[in-house]
């Protein structure tokens, strides 16, 4: 673990008429990194890259530096959240893949709507290590509409996730995958987590781990318990050390 001073440097990144806005997270005296980490934040008007700022702070205590961004819709990135969709957002996460991203592969960690914006991201990209904290699946026909036009139609419908192309494109992938998913999860049914888990069978390596007592709203409930986050974020930084150290040998 190191005591260095953290440098946050914050980027804009040309897309379509606009920009994305994110930053990164370093120590002063870091060269840049082996295999950057990138940390794609959920959906819902209010979210943004800046609530997961203590759990990238505490990754880069032990040596984890990150990148992340705020989507369409969100944060400093701004605009209309209900003239994106899917298919936009992972357009923005490969454009900021191209601009920052230094050496490949690379770590990936999606929460909540990024979980399935990063299982669509394992197929054009070489992910090393996959975080996915309650990570929402969709049905395939819900990918191109906006969210404002029509994408709330297909997801309401009974176990649309059921017809999700998320089972098939996790299936192949060969790096290492970590799951959080919540007890209380009111959003995620606890069958999409499991699903995912077992479909994805060609992995070096897969853990679950459960974080008892929390609802969906998973970074609040840890972060308004300290000893639980301080667990959660060291048990994601374990897992991606190992998977850093054994990548640089």
């Amino acid at each position: 673990m190191t005591s260095s001073v953290i440098v946050k440097t914050e980027f804009s990144i040309p897309f379509r008429t606009g920009a994305l806005r994110g930053d990164c997270f370093t120590h002063e005296d870091t060269a840049p990194p082996l295999l950057p980490l990138l940390l794609l934040h959920g959906g819902g008007k209010l979210t943004s890259r800046v609530p997961y700022d203590p759990l990238r702070q505490t990754l880069l205590q032990r040596s984890l530096p990150s990148f992340s961004f705020d989507f369409f819709g969100h944060g400093q990135t701004g605009g209309n959240l209900l003239e994106s969709s899917l298919q936009q957002r992972v357009e923005e996460s490969c454009a900021v893949i191209e601009a920052t991203i230094l050496r490949r592969p690379f770590g990936l960690i999606g929460s909540s709507m990024a979980g399935y914006t990063a299982i669509q991201l394992l197929e054009k990209y070489p992910i090393s290590h996959l975080v996915l904290i309650v990570p929402a699946v969709y049905h395939v026909d819900a990918c191109t509409p906006q969210f404002g036009q029509g994408f709330t139609e297909i997801i309401r419908q009974p176990k649309s996730w059921l017809h999700s192309d998320a089972w098939d494109r996790i299936k192949q992938f060969t790096g290492k995958l970590l799951i959080i998913y919540a007890e209380n999860d009111d959003i995620i049914p606890a069958e999409i987590v499991h699903r995912l888990y077992e479909s994805a069978a060609n992995t070096e390596k897969k853990e679950l781990y459960l974080v008892k007592n929390s609802s969906h709203r998973i970074l609040t409930y840890l972060l308004e318990n300290p000893n639980e986050f301080q667990k959660v974020a060291d048990s994601i930084a374990e897992f991606l050390t190992n998977a850093y150290a054994r990548s640089a040998l």
